[in-house]
């Protein structure tokens, strides 16, 4: 009796317009489906056209998609048949903010938020850099996040207003950070022999000179024909693959980066001595910002008219080769302040690019010596306008960084100044160096390091000659010490910590008293090298 009922109301809904039993029972079977599938057996991927466009937007995958029954065909039982309905999920960056700003459009905190609810806050007193790394960090995290199977948690948020360019970038090639650095190294020493009058010198490195020359134009051979480096790694006795570096050029892009140092330096014109100071640590008058502004109105100038030459480039697609690319374009525009130490490098080696290609000898030198000192205003700039920078950003440009008490010295730059910080990484610990008015403080977290100078040579820190490879905190840690006061120095050869401590004693052996003990340390390998009491320490006890 309950199969004739049960029949009868199958035929009953089969009746009924509009519906499919098929239909109703692969919709049950969607979600037992789905748990057990797990996405195992996917057969067909639709997206949704309206989101995709929407850049970094993930469609998640439908599974057992069927076609629907035709007309003509029965409507049967096929448990085999599932279908879900997917969304697609946005990914990328909900909401973005930075603060503290600490130079040129760089900037020290930065808050952003993912789509998919993540949300993170970043920074510090150490972490001054350009806006564009902070929003590069932001979508590299929340892309990152992408493809989890999840709503949108949050509505969609403009995010502050990127200006674009309407041109495309134009991809030439450039010298090595290599040979930058070579050159800038030899541009140093051939000053200093002028200076003393030493001719062997002299004629010894501009044979040198004339031998990155060839080097430089055997790379330009290699970029002309678009060749690319090997990955095979060639023996001790082949000579290394040329390899011609890539830089990407977009004039378009340059303007507006121009606009915006433009209008950084405006606003400190109008700002008061006070107030500038306040913001940089330098009164307006030594940093020459009246002469900066009219020096970026005449950049802006050129750089717009290089890209009204590239965007026509662009359209009319006439770039095959270097050789097609005008002067107009190629020709590098003096940046005049810059954002980072990367802004001067590229600059660098485009300059360097440039005059290398002159064919007599001594011109070529005297347009590398004009550089330099291009390259040292464009320094002293960026130190003065940051009250904090990473050493590593100046890798290719400076040979060798000095610091001691009230004074900044960048190879032959020398900025008096306190409180300006540079930032570098000892035994993978970060940590902050800058000048006052008595010595250099060293900033390793919450310990301060004094020292009477200090160098800074291919991102490794100097106390006189000696290599310091370890981190004072990291010597606190191993030896469990709670330091009154540390200083570093050079000892025998030796870099060394000198950490002074309160020791509780007992005088004549029953009186509690504590004493100062100073305990050395060796800055490269953390081990105890001596330890120092007081003299009157030889009437106590542990």
């Amino acid at each position: 009796m309950k199969k004739h009922i049960l029949s009868l109301f199958i035929l009953t809904l089969m009746a009924l317009p509009g519906l499919s039993l098929g239909e109703t029972m692969t919709t049950q079977q969607t979600k037992d489906s789905f748990k057990a599938s797990q996405f195992s057996e996917v057969k067909e991927v639709e997206t949704d056209e309206s989101s995709s466009a929407l850049k970094g937007d993930v469609a998640l995958p439908q599974t057992g998609v069927v076609e629907p029954p035709s007309e003509d065909s029965q409507p049967t039982i096929k448990l085999e048949q599932v279908q879900i309905t997917s969304f697609a999920q946005k990914c990328g960056v909900n909401s973005f903010s930075i603060s503290n700003e600490c130079g040129i459009n760089a900037f020290k905190n930065i808050y952003f938020q993912c789509y998919d609810g993540y949300e993170e806050k970043s920074g510090g007193e150490s972490s001054c850099k350009p806006a564009e790394t902070w929003k590069t960090y932001a979508r590299e995290t929340c892309l990152n996040r992408c493809g989890t199977i999840k709503e949108p948690a949050f509505e969609e948020k403009p995010l502050p207003e990127i200006k674009e360019t309407a041109t495309a970038p134009i991809s030439i090639c450039y010298i090595s950070e290599k040979l930058t650095r070579e050159y800038s190294q030899l541009i140093l020493q051939l000053n200093e022999a002028e200076a003393t009058g030493n001719e062997t010198q002299i004629k010894d490195i501009a044979n040198k000179l004339y031998g990155l020359k060839k080097q430089i134009e055997k790379r330009k051979e290699v970029c002309a024909v678009g060749a690319k480096p090997t990955e095979r790694i060639p023996s001790l006795t082949e000579e290394a693959p040329v390899v011609a570096p890539t830089l990407i050029i977009d004039r378009c892009n340059d303007v507006v980066r121009m606009e915006e140092k433009l209008a950084y330096y405006t606003n400190l014109r109008n700002l008061s001595d006070a107030e500038v100071i306040e913001k940089i640590g330098f009164p307006r008058k030594e940093l020459g910002i009246d002469g900066i502004v009219r020096e970026l109105t005449e950049s802006i100038g050129k750089i717009k008219e290089q890209c009204r030459v590239q965007g026509g480039m662009v359209t009319q697609r006439l770039i095959t080769t270097r050789e097609q690319i005008p002067v107009e374009v190629l020709e590098p525009v003096n940046p005049v302040v810059v954002e980072s130490g990367q802004e001067i490098d590229v600059y660098y080696r485009a300059k360097i690019e440039r005059i290398t290609s002159v064919v007599n000898v001594d011109e070529q030198i005297q347009g590398l010596k004009t550089l330099r000192v291009e390259i040292d205003v464009l320094i002293e700039r960026l130190i003065k306008s940051r009250k904090e920078i990473e050493v590593r950003e100046l890798g290719n440009v400076v040979t060798e960084i000095k610091l001691s008490k009230g004074e900044i010295r960048a190879d032959n730059i020398v900025i008096k100044t306190t409180g300006k910080k540079m930032l570098m990484n000892v035994w993978e610990k970060s940590i902050s160096i800058e000048p006052t008015q008595n010595d250099v403080l060293i900033k390793d977290g919450d310990l301060e390091v004094k020292v009477k100078e200090i160098s800074i040579k291919d991102n490794v820190l100097r106390v006189g000659t000696a290599e310091v490879r370890t981190a004072a905190s990291y010597v606190i840690e191993k030896l469990r010490l709670s330091p009154k006061s540390i200083e570093l120095k050079e000892e025998g050869g030796k870099a060394v910590y000198k950490i002074k401590v309160d020791e509780p004693r007992k005088l004549f052996g029953f009186i509690p008293v504590t004493i100062q003990k100073i305990i050395t340390t060796d800055a490269d390998n953390a081990d105890v090298l001596k330890e120092q009491r007081p003299w009157y320490a030889f009437f106590t006890t542990k």
